[in-house]
Parts: structure tokens; C-alpha cells; sequence
């Protein structure tokens, strides 16, 4: 009898030890169990971009959102016709480099006087040679709205889908002059994250998405959207909240309980106090 009671707590045991050795036996898996002998058949993984703890495995700017799921901001290819412009031909093998991109718009950018990329020439690219105009900086307005001698070229290239592409040229000095004419024979490129085209400040929203207002949670205009702090937050005056009525008043005078004045205020006394 007593052997059979070893033979039944020895099975007993050895099923235990079993079902506690069952587990994830995959190392990617979020749940993977090192102590596990027997795969349980129910391995978790993370979700594509990102960790096992639902945070993004690349996010350049710190948005939440990963920068393979980033909404590229549409680049403005319109530029302003000044009247003076600088010539680009593109040809040779450009044109099938830009083929393995397929069709788009490709353009040449400045920098204008608030820091913005705005294009100064652009054409539309259907898989030929093509020449582009860039314009010059109309010296007649005060804004900057084309290049100036020297600027320095910056390309950009978006296919039909919204991705967005660096281009980069074999004309070495890559800087404006007007009335030059320009011959483009050989180009690369590389493919841009969808983060912010324009963004001056660096916090990941765009220049063009900012909202400026009061960013001080305490100030009496406080505006959850901002994004950008106007500098011009207002606040409650001392012993008051925003609507001018008082954080403390014990006895609903109207007059805050730091403000109150101890005195006689019976006009008959003979110490009557007109300031309490």
C-alpha cells in the first residue's frame, strides 16, 4: 500500500514540475519564459514598430508617434515667377536614378527670412529630361520670395504617394547665380522620415502646426493647445483667483480674509475704524 501511495505522490510531482515547465520558448516573444522546457503554444509578440511595451522603436521626435507611421507634412512646390531666373537642365542618367523613385515633383528650395524652406522652381517628372526654373529674389519687396547669388540649392523630390526624398547633384558648387544655366548629369537620393519639413524651434511640431498661446498651466488664459508660449500669460492678483473673487473669505464679505481689517466698525463708536 505504501509503495502505491509513493507511485501516485511521485506522479503527482513529476505532472506538476510539468505544467510549470510549459512557456513561451521564443526569445523575440514578449513573454518569453527562460525557465520554460515545453512551448505552451502561446508566444506574444509586439506589435511592427514597436516594443513589448507598446513604445516606439524609432521616434525622432519624441511625438509618440513612430517614425515609420509619421504623416509626412506636404511639401509646397509652389514658387513665385520674379521675372529673373537661373536654368536647370536634368539629363544623362538623372533621369533613370529618378526613374527608381518613379513620378513626383522634384524642386530646388531657400530658406526664406522666417527660417521657412520654401521653393524657388519645380517641374513635374513623368520619366524624361526636364528643366527647371529657379527663380530670383524679387529686389523690388522687401520679403524675400526667390534666390539670392550664392544661396545654396536644396533638393527636394516628392512621388506621387507623398514620400519625400533628399536629392543631391553633381553640380559641386550646388549655389545660385542668376541667369546660369546648369546641366544635371548624375544624381542620388535618399529617402526623408516623415518628420517636419519646417520646425524652428525643435519640438516636433511643425512650424506651420504651432499654436501660440499661454503655456503656464496657472496662468488665468492658460490654452491646452499651444504649442508655442505667447509670452503673454495672465495671472490672478494676489489673494484672488482668475474671476476676481477671493480664495479665502471666512465670512462671505466679499473682502479676502488676508485683506481684512480688525477695528470698530460702528460709525457711533468713539474708535470707529473706516478701514476695517
Amino acid at each position: 500500500m505504501k509503495s502505491i501511495f509513493c507511485i501516485f505522490a511521485s506522479l503527482f510531482i513529476s505532472t506538476n514540475l510539468f505544467a510549470q515547465a510549459n512557456g513561451c520558448l521564443d526569445s523575440l516573444a514578449c513573454n518569453f519564459d527562460i525557465t520554460a522546457t515545453e512551448d505552451s503554444g502561446l508566444c506574444e509578440y509586439a506589435t511592427e514598430n514597436y516594443d513589448c511595451d507598446d513604445v516606439c522603436l524609432n521616434d525622432t521626435d519624441s511625438d509618440g508617434v513612430c517614425d515609420e507611421l509619421e504623416d509626412c507634412p506636404n511639401l509646397d512646390f509652389t514658387a513665385t515667377n520674379t521675372g529673373l531666373n537661373m536654368t536647370i537642365l536634368i539629363t544623362g542618367t538623372s533621369i533613370a536614378t529618378l526613374n527608381e523613385i518613379g513620378n513626383g515633383f522634384i524642386g530646388v528650395f531657400y530658406t526664406d527670412d522666417n527660417g521657412l524652406l520654401i521653393c524657388g522652381g519645380k517641374q513635374t517628372f513623368a520619366g524624361s529630361q526636364l528643366n527647371i526654373s529657379a527663380w530670383a529674389d524679387d529686389a523690388t519687396t522687401d520679403e524675400k520670395d526667390g534666390f539670392t547669388d550664392g544661396d545654396s540649392l536644396i533638393w527636394k523630390f516628392e512621388d506621387l504617394d507623398g514620400n519625400q526624398f533628399d536629392i543631391s547633384t553633381d553640380y559641386l558648387e550646388n549655389t545660385y547665380e542668376a541667369l546660369d544655366v546648369v546641366i544635371i548629369e548624375s544624381i542620388a537620393y535618399s529617402a526623408v522620415p516623415c518628420l517636419c519639413i519646417n520646425d524652428t524651434d525643435l519640438d516636433g511640431v511643425c512650424d506651420e502646426l504651432e499654436v501660440v498661446g499661454c503655456t503656464d498651466i496657472i496662468g488665468c488664459n492658460y490654452d491646452s493647445t499651444a504649442t508655442d508660449d505667447s509670452g503673454l500669460c495672465e495671472y490672478a492678483i494676489e489673494n484672488y483667483d482668475c474671476a476676481d473673487v477671493c480664495l479665502n473669505d471666512t465670512d462671505s464679505d466679499g473682502v479676502c480674509d488676508e485683506l481684512e481689517v480688525e477695528g470698530c466698525t460702528d460709525t457711533d463708536g468713539c474708535n470707529y475704524d473706516p478701514t476695517a
